[in-house]
Order: C-alpha cells, then structure tokens, then sequence
C-alpha cells in the first residue's frame, strides 16, 4: 500500500468519525433535555436552562471571524467532548442564594481517559479502559449569599461533588453527584427511572428542604 493510500484510509477515518461525533453530540444534547424534563416531573418548580461551559479547553471565542484559530489548540473545537450544562428553578434569583436554592448541573464525558487539564492523547488511558458517562450534580445553599450563581460556585473552581454523599464547600454550599455510564440512558423509561432515584437522592441529601 502506497503512503498516499494509507493517507485515503485514515481520511476515511476521519469522515467516519466526524459522522459518528455528529451522532454522539446529538443525542448528549437531546439527553440534557430528556434528564430536566424528568426531573421536572418530580418538583414543585420547574428548571429552566441558564448556562452551559465545556470542562476542557478555551472555548471562549471560538466561532468568531477574529478568532485566529491555526493558533489555537485541537481541544478548543471540541468542546462537547467534556461538558457541563447549568439549571435553575423558575423563580429563583440568580444573583443572591437564600437557604434552600439550589442548581442542577448536567456533565456529559465522552471520553473518561482524558485526564484533567492534559491534551496529549498518548498520555490517556486506553479506550477500552476509559468510559463515556453522564453526571448529575445539585449544587444546594444552606445560607444566604450574594453573588451570581456562576460566579459563586462554578468561577469559583469547586471540584465537582462526589459520587455518593455530599460534599461541603464555601459560603454554605454543599454538592452532591452521581454518575453513570451513557448506556445505561438508552431508553425513556430508564432515564425516567435514574432521575428518579437522583431525586430520591437530593431528598435524602438535603433534608432541610421542605420542598423540591
């Protein structure tokens, strides 16, 4: 095989590959609407969407005529591989958390063998050994702080809640998470059935609230 037949191969690759990414974006971004749709199901207020950022790179810019992008790294133009998307209840004040608020953030991963804050994919666990997941997160306030929602908790850099209970940060907030592979979101009746338990979870988690 000719280096120039070896190069049509590996671009086939790629066009396959950009297809199967189109896939893969779609259904994560119909999966957010999905997952607060259920939820919504299970409270009193009604979530709405606030904001989103990814988790790896610089997107800010990005699409813009000046942005100079041969001088900007892959990473930046992938910014669905890892990212986190923002909701709060309807009629909750974005600029001041009294006891009880809280905000739901939804992470989508394709890829958990990407290491935090590296971007040499020779230095990932292998594919086989990583795994696409999506998480779950309630950012809950125990007491009154001023201060945009997205400039308190997520400019604040607090590390993402763990998996099982509940983790303290500053000015009152407390997190809880839990994570789960994309596969296990196939259907309706299984994400209606995650989401449930998730709400079962933030009743468990943050008994001072009377009401969700």
């Amino acid at each position: 095989m000719t280096a120039k037949e070896d190069i049509e191969g590996a671009l086939l690759d790629v066009r396959k590959a950009y297809r199967l990414l189109y896939l893969y974006q779609q259904r994560v971004l119909d999966l957010c609407k999905e997952v607060v749709a259920a939820l919504n199901t299970q409270l009193t207020t009604t979530l709405g969407f606030k904001w989103w950022q990814p988790c790896r790179g610089k997107a800010r810019g990005t699409g813009l005529k000046t942005t100079i992008i041969i001088d900007r790294p892959p990473w930046d133009y992938l910014t669905l591989c890892d990212f986190a998307v923002f909701y709060l209840p309807g009629g909750q004040d974005d600029d001041v958390q009294n006891p009880g608020d809280w905000m739901l953030v939804l992470r989508m991963t394709a890829d958990s063998g990407h290491p935090e804050n590296r971007t040499d994919v020779t230095k990932f666990a292998t594919t086989d050994d990583s795994r696409t997941l999506v998480t779950l997160y309630a950012y809950f306030s125990s007491q009154r702080h001023e201060g945009n929602w997205f400039d308190t908790v997520v400019d604040a850099k607090y590390a993402w809640p763990p998996d099982a209970g509940t983790r303290n940060f500053d000015n009152g907030f407390r997190g809880f998470g839990v994570t789960l592979p994309l596969s296990e979101l196939s259907s309706t009746e299984a994400v209606e059935q995650h989401v449930s338990q998730f709400a079962e979870g933030l009743r468990r988690e943050f008994p001072e609230k009377a009401a969700w």
